[in-house]
């Protein structure tokens, strides 16, 4: 079979199986067989279903839509339920089979138009195709004599005696009959209603299927349902709304919905769940009355219509608080949590503009943020920098020429790239102590970084600007030279951002995005901080053996060894520019960003006893910069780390609070020539803490040469394992 052949069936058979997990948002394949199983309890509803799925995406496949759709269900999962609806209702014949087959086609069309409206306020279609193309089949079977009502369902048990004869029969009753609650009764028959098997066989099945694809999920339907159905009880609403084709499953769709697919699980979220079941509960019983006028179910029309609202309301804040939309769905309650939690602590000040520092080498803050002198009111967000010698003195011999200052003369970068908008070039320098007050910036150039964020950069020489307005620059590209013109005693450069791009605009607090910090005990890295008066600062130095090393560029391959074993390794870009290393040995994937000062892995999915999941840890975050014995830390997801029944416990009490902390650190250890190394070693470890006591700890080394990775080490409880690389 071609590889285009290979690729078509492929996609049309993940997507045919998440069409079914799709309706618990989800891609878990797993989950997915379990869902479609359960579908063929009643075998008629499990057929026509596929075929409803089969049909949608084929159509959408041959009329070119969206394979990334296509392959999540995202076109289909709507038909599926129609398939259903339409077997539950209908009797299989030909009239059947061809209207199927056009309410599939009929119900992608809808998706898709319903889809291109919702986008554009950023919300979901939910199950609307549904619901509106089975109101369409039930209002046609009341006027096409070809359809027949089925009395399948009425005759349960012979039914099942001629499946499987006495013992299916047997089973069934057992299972159907367990002495359990009216209310757990009700929920794993509203969960098999789902997918309309009205029985707590079904319900059993699709509850052990949520519980393996997410414990949060598991727990919000509990809350979301007992919610619902207790208010129900204590309004002494009428119960044959529940009971009646057991449409409690509003309750639990809803609350894994806003609990924690559309929104980030936390304690807001099962509050919310709380109470958005009664309001569902009131939605049935209101709606319920209208539908009953015109004859048709209301199914999942209450679900559809609070959590539409809910999250359209939610857009509407000015401030957003408490309730955290998933930006990137993940279709996992869990991996939304932790990568919402672990990106929270690792880029709480991360900016999409990365501002630098504007020289080169180190000088000192000799004001900063409102600071003593000039730096107040609306300006007081802002930067002097000053070169200072070993006795803190700015100057040599007398200091009373602009030549004896250490920054006089010395190259002005651009601390990104961007637009200059403004540029003030003529301004004489001033001799030392004397001011400029009527040119107050003296020589100076604007920058605009992004719509709201320019840079301002004061007290230039004297002719020394080599811009022009509307000229393109570049990162740490020279701008001018440092003077003494403006409201500057001395030589010194005044730097600060701005929302505005004229000369005298207010400054804008905005974080410096990486830079080097001398300490008494040597180095401090730092990463979108706010720099101090005082401080010492340069940008970071890139080293040539970590640049080369972490510059893994598409295409490349990696072979590694360890004790016979090979593995080889090739790095991919996928079609959203998210690059990743991806093992053929075995299919595990790492994402990961390279920004020119840090490498950093974003995400790891696969089977966790890869090798390359061993570097993930061990290289998860390396700034490319070596400095002897700097050590670089982080935060590391807790969720790549537990499996097992740890994990599920860990699950349910992470919306709530955080269990276990796993800190990452890389020391910058051997160098063998910091002017040209041929080779380096850094250190890293993985500290793994529960309740303040450590559970895990693992350390690793990594080698890097001329080559690029020669190798890494790791060590967990006294056993090390040594992998070479070869880079091809």
């Amino acid at each position: 079979m071609s590889q285009t052949k290979q690729y078509t069936w492929k996609l049309i058979w993940e997507g045919l199986l998440h069409s079914y997990s799709q309706i618990f948002f989800s891609l878990d394949k797993v989950f997915a067989v379990i869902l479609l199983l359960c579908s063929f309890i009643d075998p008629y509803v499990g057929v026509s279903a596929m075929v409803a799925g089969a049909v949608a995406i084929l159509v959408a496949y041959f009329l070119g839509f969206d394979h990334k759709n296509i392959r999540e269900g995202m076109y289909s999962f709507n038909s599926v339920m129609v398939g259903m609806v339409m077997a539950v209702y209908y009797d299989m014949n030909v009239p059947f089979v061809l209207l199927l087959v056009l309410m599939s086609v009929f119900t992608l069309f809808f998706t898709l138009a319903i889809n291109a409206q919702l986008s554009k306020y950023g919300l979901p279609i939910m199950s609307i195709p549904f619901l509106f193309g089975v109101w369409t089949v039930l209002l046609v079977g009341r006027e096409f004599g070809g359809l027949h009502l089925t009395e399948r369902g009425i005759y349960t048990i012979n039914e099942l005696w001629a499946y499987g004869g006495e013992t299916l029969v047997n089973f069934y009753e057992a299972v159907d009959n367990l002495p359990i609650p009216d209310i757990i009764d009700v929920y794993l028959r509203s969960l098999g209603a789902i997918f309309f098997q009205f029985n707590v066989l079904a319900g059993l099945v699709i509850a052990i299927g949520l519980i393996r694809f997410s414990r949060i999920a598991f727990v919000l339907s509990l809350v979301g349902f007992f919610s619902g159905y207790l208010f129900f009880g204590f309004m002494e609403g009428q119960f044959s709304h529940l009971h009646y084709s057991y449409i409690g499953f509003n309750f639990i769709l809803s609350a894994i919905a806003l609990g924690g697919f559309f929104i980030i699980p936390s304690r807001g979220t099962f509050i919310l769940v709380a109470l958005a079941s009664p309001i569902i509960a009131i939605l049935i019983a209101a709606i319920g009355n209208v539908f009953t006028v015109v004859q048709l179910p209301i199914y999942s029309l209450p679900y559809n219509v609070l959590v539409l609202v809910t999250l359209y309301v939610l857009k509407l804040r000015l401030a957003p608080k408490g309730l955290t939309p998933i930006v990137e769905q993940s279709y996992s309650p869990e991996i939304n949590l932790y990568r919402f939690l672990n990106q929270k602590e690792r880029y709480a000040n991360d900016t999409y503009f990365h501002i630098y520092l504007p020289f080169y080498g180190e000088w000192t803050i000799s004001q900063g943020h409102d600071g003593e002198i000039t730096h107040k009111g609306e300006w007081k967000e802002a930067f002097d920098f000053v070169i200072e010698d070993e006795k803190g003195k700015t100057y040599r011999d007398l200091g009373t020429r602009l030549e004896d200052f250490y920054g006089y003369n010395r190259p002005v970068v651009a601390p990104q790239a961007g637009w200059v908008v403004a540029v003030e070039n003529d301004v004489d320098d001033n001799m030392i102590g004397d001011v400029n007050l009527k040119k107050n910036w003296g020589n100076t150039v604007v920058i605009k970084h992004g719509e709201g964020l320019f840079t301002k950069l004061s007290h230039l020489k004297k002719g020394s600007v080599k811009v022009d307005e509307g000229e393109l620059v570049k990162k740490g590209q020279v701008v001018a030279s440092l003077g003494n013109s403006g409201r500057s005693p001395e030589p010194h450069i005044h730097f600060q951002m701005q929302a505005a791009p004229y000369i005298g605009s207010k400054t804008l607090k905005y974080p410096v995005a990486y830079y080097m910090g001398k300490t008494e005990s040597g180095n401090k890295f730092h990463s979108f901080d706010y720099p101090q008066e005082g401080q010492t600062i340069s940008n970071v130095k890139v080293n040539p053996l970590l640049k080369k090393a972490f510059s893994l560029i598409p295409g490349m391959h990696l072979n590694l060894e360890s004790d016979g074993e090979r593995f080889e390794w090739e790095v991919f870009t996928d079609a959203y520019n998210h690059t990743y290393i991806y093992c053929h040995t075995t299919e595990a994937v790492a994402y990961f960003v390279n920004n020119e000062t840090l490498f950093y892995f974003t995400r790891f999915v696969g089977d966790k006893r890869s090798p390359l999941f061993q570097f993930y840890m061990g290289a998860y975050k390396v700034m490319l910069g070596f400095y002897q014995d700097l050590e670089v830390t982080d935060h590391f997801p807790v969720d790549d780390i537990y499996s097992g029944l740890l994990k599920g416990l860990l699950d349910v009490a992470s919306p709530f609070y955080t269990v276990v902390k796993a800190d990452f650190e890389v020391v910058y250890t051997e160098i063998d020539d910091s002017l040209e190394p041929e080779w380096l070693k850094l250190q890293s470890s993985l500290q793994v803490k529960a309740l303040g006591t450590t559970r895990l700890q693992k350390d690793f080394g990594i080698e890097l040469n001329q080559d690029g990775i020669a190798g890494f080490t790791v060590s967990s409880n006294g056993v090390e394992k040594k992998y070479t690389c070869e880079v091809l």
